[in-house]
């Protein structure tokens, strides 16, 4: 079986017998070019394909960080301490004209 190949260098044609393939026929018969290039092997990976996560850090999970509990819906709300009751016995003072308007709570 006979191959052409163009040599990259002088750009010169030439054919090569592959049934009779030696050594020396890695070179350009014209300006001795080592036109065969030894193959690589793939090392074998694992990745993790995604978006840049300084980017969009929701889809980096740090297992090191302890899961929340799920809280209570109403903690955290700004009446936990009874202040929206007592802004709403301030206005009703307030009403009334028992309070001045200055008064800070």
């Amino acid at each position: 079986m006979e191959l052409a190949f163009i040599c990259k260098k002088c750009r010169r044609a030439f054919r090569k017998d592959m049934s009779q393939y030696e050594g020396a026929d890695e070179y350009c018969p014209h300006c001795d070019n080592h036109y065969v290039i030894e193959a690589k092997t793939p090392q074998l990976m694992l990745e993790v394909e995604g978006a840049d996560g300084r980017v969009d850090p929701s889809i980096i999970r740090d297992d090191r960080m302890r899961q929340r509990p799920h809280a209570d819906p109403t903690e955290g709300t700004i009446d936990q301490g009874g202040a929206l009751a007592a802004a709403h016995a301030f206005q009703a003072k307030l009403a009334q004209g028992g309070a001045h308007a200055s008064t800070v709570l």
